[in-house]
């Protein structure tokens, strides 16, 4: 059993890392590759590839979700023995904190799922001014959840300090 522990341990730790640089890495390529590359394509094809892009991209998010839900539980098991440990140690209060900033992500993911995406869907044929603000505000989102992202990964390296 002692072998067996340090190989799961291993193969929780790396599907946590592969979940967040899949989410976080995807924002990433989505903001600084497509996105910018986009200029390219007709504008009524443009609103539509993005609409593909984002159709496709939010469900990886979620998986990453839910992959680094499942993967954090065991390895907070091992470092906080109590839930007093939460707020008595510095681990814990990282921890929070990370999952704060955790959840404030997964809210604006599903924010622009359920709220935007649709307005966006039911106005891509259209010449509305409302289109261009549903998607500046999915963008501004994006690299908001982006900015949070990388915050996460600063305070992931701290816990591996604490």
């Amino acid at each position: 059993m002692s072998r067996i522990m340090p190989i799961f341990n291993a193969v929780i730790f790396w599907l946590h890392i592969l979940a967040a640089v899949t989410w976080i890495g995807g924002m990433v390529f989505n903001l600084l590759v497509v996105r910018p590359s986009m200029g390219v394509v007709d504008p009524p094809q443009r609103l539509r590839l993005a609409d593909r892009i984002l159709r496709r991209f939010i469900p990886v998010a979620w998986i990453s979700v839910g992959l680094l839900l499942i993967t954090g539980l065991p390895m907070t098991l091992q470092r906080v023995v109590s839930f007093e440990g939460l707020f008595e140690t510095g681990y814990g209060n990282i921890l929070i904190l990370k999952l704060v900033v955790v959840l404030m992500m997964i809210l604006i993911v599903a924010l622009i799922r359920y709220e935007l995406l649709p307005k966006f869907e039911s106005l891509i044929d259209t010449q509305s001014p409302e289109l261009s603000k549903v998607m500046g505000r999915m963008v501004s989102l994006v690299k908001i959840n982006l900015t949070l992202g990388v915050f996460v990964l600063l305070l992931a390296e701290f816990l591996a300090f604490a």
